[in-house]
């Protein structure tokens, strides 16, 4: 039930008690495994694979955190390898090669960069803010 502004009712979905700010804001001491690494891999990135899972598991949470927010050099093209030219010429076959291109180009670059943070942010921002080209 959402959060009604007029009477207040809908607060049975927050935890009892006040929030303790000192408590709140210290680091996270709870349980860490495979399964969590594994959740915040997804949550953070796309995935991981087993091996990256095992990784992030062995490795522990706060360091896990930290690569994912480290920003890594990348070996990945900056832009799709294809023609993506639009003109008063261009067949509607050129601009489904173009929009092809563009989408396995970043597909591959969101599977493949280290940057999986950086990635699934720009994945979440580019359904925010958005630009529709109409002919």
């Amino acid at each position: 039930m959402p959060v009604n502004i007029l009477t207040g009712t809908g607060n049975e979905y927050r935890p009892e008690g006040d929030v303790d700010v000192g408590v709140a804001l210290a680091p996270y001491q709870g349980p860490w495994n495979a399964r969590l690494a594994a959740h915040l891999l997804r949550r953070a990135g796309f995935g991981g694979t087993p091996e990256e899972i095992a990784t992030a598991a062995d490795a522990g949470m706060h360091l896990s955190v930290n690569k994912l927010l480290a920003i890594f050099p990348e070996s990945l093209p900056e832009r799709p390898q294809a023609d993506l030219s639009f003109g008063p010429l261009t067949t509607p076959q050129q601009r489904i090669a173009a929009v092809v291109a563009t989408q396995l180009w970043w597909l591959n670059r969101m599977l493949l960069s280290p940057n999986q943070l950086r990635e699934k942010m720009v994945y979440f921002w580019s359904a925010h803010f958005t630009s529709v080209i109409y002919d």
